[in-house]
């Protein structure tokens, strides 16, 4: 179990998040793209690593971002590629 930030948690072998230790529902494109971003926490992630189409992205992307709830994923345009960061 890795801390995030005061609220959040990740279990990377489970591929669980945590929040104020209460397991989040993830859909399995959600799971898989947060598991893509917290590798890389804080970086760039390029949209090509990525195994979703643009439409794909934009809507787990979207789904995404209204569960985490002080985390946030960021859409980096001129680089094309997206952040986890906090908010």
């Amino acid at each position: 179990m890795e801390k995030i930030n005061e609220s959040h948690s990740y279990d990377k072998e489970k591929g669980i998040l945590y929040l104020n230790e209460k397991e989040m529902y993830l859909t399995k494109n959600e799971n898989l793209l947060f598991r893509t971003l917290f590798a890389s926490f804080d970086t760039n992630v390029s949209y090509d690593v990525l195994e979703f189409d643009e439409a794909k992205r934009k809507l787990v992307t979207s789904n995404l971002n209204l569960k985490l709830k002080g985390l946030i994923v960021r859409n980096i345009k001129d680089k094309n590629s997206l952040l986890l960061t906090f908010k």
